[in-house]
């Protein structure tokens, strides 16, 4: 554990990496589309929960006949939408 309390994480493997740069790159796509933290901060907590599950339910009824590509594409932007979520709670938290 850091002097700060925080978990120390490992350096991530090339793989994990990538992961990590797609979801941060299509949170910032999703930041220059309007879903800013202005826009996030608007959300409840309750909103997050309905927004991920109707994409993950649209992602499940369509999976069998996706290309991987796709799916792949789709998943990194569920992962980015819930990002999305845990920086509007945290600065929720934050602010008091």
């Amino acid at each position: 554990m850091a002097d700060d309390g925080r978990v120390q994480i490992a350096p991530l493997g090339a793989e994990r990496a990538r992961v990590v740069e797609d979801i941060l790159t299509e949170r910032d796509r999703q930041s220059t589309i309007g879903y800013d933290f202005e826009h996030d901060s608007g959300h409840y907590t309750n909103d997050w929960v309905v927004l991920l599950a109707r994409y993950l339910g649209k992602l499940g009824d369509a999976a069998d006949g996706m290309e991987q590509a796709d799916y792949r594409r789709r998943l990194v932007q569920i992962s980015a939408i819930s990002m999305a979520g845990i920086e509007s709670l945290d600065r929720a938290v934050l602010s008091g």
